[in-house]
């Protein structure tokens, strides 16, 4: 077995899968335990089991295996005991005349790996050495035979792989998919989303045709235009993979499925609707194997990072993210929560969809149906021992009481609502029927964001600012706080920026989006306005006293360094 230079503890800091303070807490652990740091890590549900593995792999020098994507031949096991495999964490999962392919949990185990080279040596057989994750051996031991939907997902993740050797050329593609199984279609039209970094499809039946549009960059794109056909074909398609009811045509229906192509995984949330010209789908994809994005990657700059880094420091109050639907509140909501995942720190989430899971968070998903609701959850976890507490939306007067009652109990609570900016959301609580002097005692951060899409930072350039505009930027920038704005660094005199497509940005002259915040801090003058019960004008007087940042001059700051397109600043925020 090959020594590797990289201890496991270096890949998973270097890999960003744990924090510095978070592997110090599991080295210590471990210490005290007398358990590997692999073992605690899995019992604090801190990593993901396969990314575990596959870094434990090249950590040891061994080949990573995952044992849900290979076919387990059952009589390499013929000569093992099943109690020896599950006492040493192992599988054999293939053999040949002269080679014993096995993988195991831990090959560090001096112990383990010793029994694993006695059995291949009684076989007279070479041990081929892999290393898995202990959650796969154990589904892969499993005498229970595994449903099919997980083969077809599994195939589909090739199929996508495999799509790739089809031609590009529209005409082409369009004759090829009319001759193709409907399983490589639709692997054709998820390989144009994954590679187009779409985050929706639309699968569109319209006459003699099925239009495929794709979202990306905010934008939605007509890119397919296939024979109405293959409709029925694929969504059975869909419905298969997504474990949806077949033969329900007449009924909006909705579930997810997650499939992996390469080396990243996507979730995805299926939605159908009936219509007139038959079944219309939505797909949502969220690559499951990208990291939270940070703070700056979001679009928090200057002063902004600053404050939202401050108030995090404080462990109670409650803290709204304001917004309409595909702002971006539920990423940026994902990202706080990432940042204020420690171990020492108990957090639980309440949501309508769980489309990020994140590690060591415990995350509940509402059912109606089933009375799982927000205040019921919500009532529940007040009572239990918890820090932090997301709840997806506030929608009801009941979860608007429930989450000022946590926050003014001492906890961290986060939300979300549909608001126009920032300082608009206070007089929505309010109608919701939350008395104004509770908000003003629990209240203590809003923050409304918009996306739009990023200029390519490739192929930017300047353009001038029209003359139509020149006194516009002007005022807008004289109206910003000096101290904020020398945060910054314009060019002199001030001009925006442009982009001609690239490459990089498949010619489209945006790469990706980026959110415009509004940021508004509840101080001590705010506080008392709300509880007061002053209009929403008195609210802006205070907060422009204080130095806050509109949505509007956000994005001309972001217009200003080139990161955005003003038009779309304008587009957003009129």
């Amino acid at each position: 077995m090959a020594n590797s230079k990289t201890s496991l503890e270096n890949l998973l800091l270097e890999h960003g899968l744990l924090k510095p303070n978070q592997m110090e807490y599991v080295q210590q652990k471990a210490k005290s335990q007398k358990n590997s740091i692999t073992d605690i890590i899995r019992a604090e549900q801190l990593v993901y089991p396969e990314p575990l593995a596959q870094l434990t792999a090249e950590s040891l020098g061994l080949p990573y295996v995952d044992l849900q994507s290979v076919q387990v031949d059952a009589s390499a096991m013929a000569d093992i005991t099943s109690r020896a495999a599950h006492t040493y964490r192992f599988i054999a999962f293939g053999k040949t005349n002269d080679r014993l392919q096995v993988a195991m949990a831990d090959p560090s185990d001096y112990q383990a790996l010793e029994a694993v080279r006695f059995i291949a040596k009684k076989q007279n057989r070479t041990l081929e050495l892999y290393c898995a994750s202990a959650e796969g051996i154990e589904q892969a031991s499993s005498p229970e035979p595994q449903p099919n939907i997980n083969q077809a997902l599994r195939d589909f993740g090739k199929d996508i792989q495999q799509s790739a050797q089809l031609p590009d050329d529209d005409t082409k593609l369009q004759q090829t998919l009319a001759e193709a199984p409907i399983s490589k279609v639709f692997a054709v039209i998820m390989r144009h989303a994954v590679e187009g970094l779409a985050s929706d499809v639309h699968i569109e039946p319209f006459g003699n045709d099925l239009r495929i549009r794709y979202r990306i960059n905010g934008e939605l794109h007509t890119s397919l235009l296939v024979s109405r056909n293959i409709h029925r074909a694929i969504v059975s398609r869909i419905k298969m993979l997504a474990n949806m009811q077949i033969s329900a045509s007449n009924v909006p229906q909705e579930s997810r499925f997650t499939f992996a192509s390469g080396q990243q995984a996507y979730s995805v949330r299926v939605a159908i609707m009936p219509t007139i010209h038959g079944e219309k789908i939505t797909l949502h994809l969220v690559d499951t194997t990208k990291a939270a994005p940070s703070f700056s990657e979001l679009g928090f700059a200057g002063a902004a990072t600053a404050q939202l880094k401050e108030q995090l420091q404080d462990p109670k109050g409650l803290i709204i993210v304001a917004g309409p639907d595909g702002s971006g509140k539920s990423t940026t909501l994902n990202a706080i929560i990432t940042s204020l995942n420690l171990p020492s720190t108990s957090i639980s989430t309440v949501e309508e969809t769980i489309e990020y899971e994140v590690p060591g968070v415990t995350q509940t998903q509402i059912s109606p149906t089933m009375e799982i609701t927000y205040e019921r959850v919500l009532q529940n976890l007040l009572r239990q021992d918890v820090d932090i507490i997301m709840v997806e939306e506030v929608r009801t007067a009941k979860t608007g009481h429930l989450l000022t009652k946590g926050a003014l109990a001492g906890r961290l609570m986060l939300s979300t609502i549909h608001a126009q900016d920032a300082l608009r959301t206070i007089p929505q609580l309010i109608d919701l029927g939350i008395s104004p002097y509770v908000l003003s005692s629990s209240l203590r951060l809003i923050i409304a964001q918009r996306l739009v899409p990023k200029l390519c930072q490739f192929c930017k350039q300047p353009s001038p600012i029209p003359k139509t505009l020149v006194k516009t930027v002007d005022l807008e920038l004289k109206r910003i706080p000096s101290q904020i704005l020398s945060a910054y660094s314009l060019t002199s005199p001030p001009t925006f920026y442009t982009s001609t497509g690239c490459p990089k940005c498949h010619e489209r002259k945006t790469f990706g989006q980026i959110a415009l915040f509004d940021l508004v801090r509840i101080s001590k003058e705010l506080s008392q306005d709300i509880a007061s019960g002053a209009s929403y004008e008195v609210f802006t007087a205070t907060a422009d006293r204080a130095g806050h940042i509109t949505l509007a001059q956000d994005g001309l700051l972001k217009a200003l360094q080139g990161m955005v397109r003003y038009a779309d600043v304008v587009r957003v925020t009129a």
